[in-house]
């Protein structure tokens, strides 16, 4: 095989992946976005009280809804999942416009879905065992342990939570700055969402271990987030035939 041929089969290679990738890439945007919704959906309705620093309004909310808790788990392990896929799609779509900008946010992307998954270890002793076990506890003994067992796996949860904010941060931003030095419009605006959406993120992420009554920043970080991750899967299926040919999207 001449030199010619296999830099022509290395470069059809190459517009196949990306012209996968940015079919992929939409799906993934839009099952990280739902399974987020739906996670919303089942924290909003099982409790309003902090499990940190209300344990025992928590455990009083969550005892008669087990199984929704339970299932709160999947939608969070699958939300991890769809989220390092997705950085894995943008990286394939823009890595053409700057490669090493790209690997620092696909690296934070393998980031977050690692501590994605750490997450959903910690949440799944809580709703797997300890919840089920403080429920069906018989004395005042049993109880008081298990409390203090949950409480702990409530902190964990909380600070590998912050962990993961932190990589979605540094993921979203670094694919933004990509976006922003693309030369497409859209891309531009979704780059400058993406900024935006950080710059709510960081200071929220640092503020709520301290200050409780900042979580609806968060939230409204969150949906900026959200916001973010559904405009850049629009972005890369409206310019995959870009990328195919060869072409920044």
């Amino acid at each position: 095989m001449s030199s010619e041929q296999r830099i022509a089969g290395r470069v059809d290679s190459t517009y196949h992946r990306i012209g996968a990738a940015s079919i992929a890439g939409p799906a993934f945007s839009v099952l990280a976005a739902a399974f987020l919704l739906t996670l919303f959906a089942i924290t909003a309705s099982l409790s309003t009280s902090n499990p940190r620093t209300d344990t025992s309004g928590f455990l009083a909310d969550v005892q008669d809804h087990v199984t929704l808790l339970q299932v709160s788990v999947w939608v969070a392990a699958g939300f991890s999942i769809m989220i390092g896929a997705f950085f894995f799609a943008l990286y394939q779509n823009l890595r053409s416009v700057s490669e090493d900008l790209m690997r620092v946010s696909l690296v934070a992307g393998i980031v977050t879905m690692i501590v994605g998954g750490m997450l959903v270890a910690l949440e799944a002793a809580g709703a797997g065992f300890i919840v089920p076990e403080w429920t069906a506890a018989e004395t005042a003994a049993q109880k008081d342990a298990l409390f203090y067992d949950f409480k702990a796996v409530a902190w964990g949860i909380e600070a590998t939570s912050r962990m993961f904010d932190l990589s979605v941060v540094v993921a979203s931003i670094f694919a933004s700055l990509v976006m922003l030095r693309s030369g497409v419009t859209w891309w531009r605006a979704v780059g400058w969402l993406g900024i935006g959406s950080g710059a709510i993120h960081l200071p929220s992420v640092v503020l709520l271990v301290l200050i409780e009554s900042f979580e609806p920043v968060h939230f409204v970080a969150d949906i900026t987030f959200l916001a973010w991750v559904v405009a850049t899967g629009i972005g890369m299926w409206r310019f995959r035939s870009r990328n195919v040919n060869g072409k920044p999207g």
